[in-house]
């Protein structure tokens, strides 16, 4: 099973349920998007977004960033790849002392 900054990091739209902390990577649906926990017309909806998203890309129309392949992957990279991790986690170090 491939992770959503995993997805991201490889240009592809992701869609995550908003239950429980598999949602994180989004940053709150700025790079993906998130529906209510096992919502099935919400899934719906948000496929058939993505899907029409990623059609009006192809044809040259304005579209969600969220669907553009070279954005959304210098997004995950930017907050998911070992510096912004080490960063991240000196930052968690620093607070609980």
């Amino acid at each position: 099973m491939i992770s959503q900054s995993e997805a991201m990091a490889c240009g592809v739209p992701v869609l995550s349920g908003n239950a429980d902390g598999s949602a994180d990577p989004l940053q709150d649906g700025r790079l993906g998007w998130r529906v209510p926990h096992r919502d099935p017309e919400a899934v719906a909806t948000a496929c058939i977004t993505i899907l029409q998203e990623i059609a009006k890309r192809e044809q040259g129309q304005p579209y969600d960033r969220r669907c553009d392949s070279n954005w959304l992957r210098e997004q995950a990279i930017a907050l998911f790849d070992k510096a912004a991790f080490a960063q991240q986690f000196q930052a968690l170090l620093r607070a609980s002392q």
